[in-house]
């Protein structure tokens, strides 16, 4: 994964309902409300009501740290004043690792 483009949600809602501090957690299972401080994220984005505009530029991630991802885990902090936060989109621009088909392995090794 080499950026994010995170979308205000803008159907009614108040501007200060946009998160403002999203951490973000790689490979990371079963991280509930209770425990996310005790976990360090693999990223902390801090956000401005422009950067959360549709026409606004992808967000650059660490891609040394987004490598062989399974899972996400988002955990939005705080917004810009609101009594609940709200987001309307969100995209990852990336690309697949390809990774060999172990049954195409087993198939060539038959035929030695």
């Amino acid at each position: 994964i080499r950026s994010i483009k995170l979308t205000e949600y803008n159907n009614g809602m108040d501007p200060e309902c946009n998160p403002s501090k999203i951490h973000i957690f790689v490979n990371r299972t079963n991280i509930g409300f209770e425990d996310w401080e005790d976990v360090d994220p693999t990223q902390t984005l801090h956000l401005t009501t422009e950067q959360l505009k549709e026409s606004a530029d992808p967000i650059s991630l660490k891609y040394v740290k987004y490598q062989r991802v399974k899972n996400l885990t988002f955990f939005i902090e705080d917004n810009q004043g609101g009594e609940v936060s709200a987001l309307g989109g969100m995209k990852l621009f990336g690309k697949p690792v390809q990774t060999p088909k172990m049954s195409d392995f087993n198939k060539s090794k038959e035929g030695m």
